[in-house]
């Protein structure tokens, strides 16, 4: 089959394209117009038109498709990414708060730490050692090594940069300590950096974020904490870089009996309502239920609402597919905000 040539189009040709789609476009209405000339095509059309296809294979729309129901999923998807941004930056900063109070009260308590060691715990020449991490088996090993690979070279690159902090404690005392350090380092850092923890500063790092858990279950609940570090890690990349959020599927298997989402989640004998109950525990609902866990009862209630308001606002917005086919698609037509 030979592959068709994906050459650039004019203003023109692209909507003379969508057109004979079937979309319905009035050349006269700048509503219309700049939704085509002011967006890109790519991420707009392509990435939205997916519900207002009548026939997928060939691309033609559904009778009365207009750009800016299109462009009004868009916003919203946009909007969702400002949201959810918002509510897991706080997170991210009390992950690595967490993190450093329980690695230092662990080794300045520990009678095995010699003197030596507690005195320059502070230095990044210390506590990056090998022997305060977990390195029982190659995968941890690997992910130490790159910890320190990815640490040392951020720690160049903001100095080069200017880093007024990093700069300071470089020039002055020559090392850069770890609550120095961690606010150069991404989520996605911290993720691989909690894995390689050793297991009681993990358990203590747990707590202090909110989580509990029956003895039987510890190690359990530690692994399916660190897939929600992972969940995080994959929905705040995807929230900085400006990728589609509202069907994403992060494919991070999270139990029913973890934090009790099952609470959350529709009834498992009710399949004739709910038959994708599955995909909801990997996709943007899964997301919601974290923040909701890892935040206070205050900004949880703030996150509904605003995420609400924009549900709200799109439906206003669209006339040739309902709210309804847009929630069943996030996986979210369970009456969510309640559940929540």
């Amino acid at each position: 089959m030979a592959i068709v040539e994906k050459c650039y189009q004019t203003y023109e040709e692209r909507v003379q394209t969508l057109i004979d789609r079937n979309m319905t476009i009035n050349k006269r209405s700048s509503k219309h117009r700049n939704v085509i000339k002011n967006y890109s095509y790519y991420n707009v059309i392509n990435g939205y038109k997916d519900l207002f296809l009548k026939d997928v294979s060939n691309d033609i729309y559904k009778d009365g498709t207009t750009p800016d129901q299109l462009f009004a999923l868009y916003k919203f998807d946009e909007k969702l990414r400002i949201i959810l941004l918002e509510f897991l930056l706080p997170i991210e900063e009390k992950l690595k708060h967490s993190i450093c109070q329980s690695f230092y009260e662990y080794y300045l308590n520990d009678e095995n730490t010699s003197t030596y060691y507690k005195e320059r715990l502070h230095r990044d020449t210390i506590y990056q050692r090998p022997e305060f991490y977990d390195r029982s088996n190659n995968d941890k090993q690997r992910k130490y090594d790159k910890y320190i690979e990815i640490s040392q070279s951020e720690i160049g690159v903001q100095y080069r940069k200017g880093n007024e902090s990093i700069r300071n404690y470089k020039d002055t005392h020559q090392y850069i300590p770890m609550w120095i350090l961690f606010n150069i380092l991404m989520f996605g850092n911290m993720s691989k950096l909690f894995v390689i923890l050793k297991k009681d500063i993990k358990k203590d790092v747990m707590k202090k974020m909110g989580v509990t858990w029956n003895y039987p279950d510890e190690q359990n609940t530690i692994s399916q904490f660190e897939k929600s570090l992972e969940i995080f890690t994959l929905a705040r990349n995807r929230c900085a870089h400006n990728e589609r959020l509202y069907t994403y599927s992060h494919r991070m298997p999270l139990r029913d009996s973890y934090m009790d989402f099952r609470s959350v989640l529709p009834d498992p004998k009710d399949t004739n309502n709910y038959p994708n109950r599955t995909e909801m525990k990997f996709g943007i609902y899964s997301i919601l239920f974290l923040i909701s866990k890892f935040s206070t009862l205050t900004e949880r209630k703030r996150m509904i609402k605003m995420i609400s308001k924009e549900i709200d606002k799109l439906d206003k917005s669209l006339t040739v597919i309902s709210i309804n086919e847009v929630l069943t698609l996030m996986n979210m037509h369970h009456e969510w905000d309640t559940k929540l």
